[in-house]
């Protein structure tokens, strides 16, 4: 179930939004061992400011259960390039924060899973 939130104030369009979210799901599912087929991502623009700019920058939500400490990283890094490759964001202009959300605070098909 790793979910991926990013918000930035870089807009990307058409297929650049496709390629996004396939290289997105594929950092998050290689850095997680888990299946791309779990995975979601999200992409949100906004207004935002980082150090009294509007120069590029992003603020990411990377949320599983399990396997997020030990994954980070080396999901930082993969992460920060993910951001640099598809919007521009300079790593030292992008917060990465991660959450290792207990199983029975997530559900899937109406049901937790834990």
């Amino acid at each position: 179930m790793p979910t991926l939130q990013v918000q930035t104030n870089v807009p990307l369009e058409g297929d650049a939004i496709d390629r996004f979210f396939a290289a997105a799901t594929d950092v998050v599912a290689t850095a997680l061992g888990k299946p791309p087929s779990f995975v979601q991502v999200s992409l949100t623009t906004t207004a935002m400011s980082f150090a009294g700019t509007t120069a590029p920058t992003a603020f990411v939500l990377l949320t599983s259960l399990g396997k997020v400490e030990e994954a980070a990283p080396v999901a930082s890094r993969a992460l920060a390039d993910l951001l640099t490759a598809h919007l521009g964001v300079q790593p030292g202009r992008a917060y990465i924060q991660f959450f290792d959300c207990p199983r029975h605070m997530m559900a899937l098909n109406g049901t937790p899973f834990g």
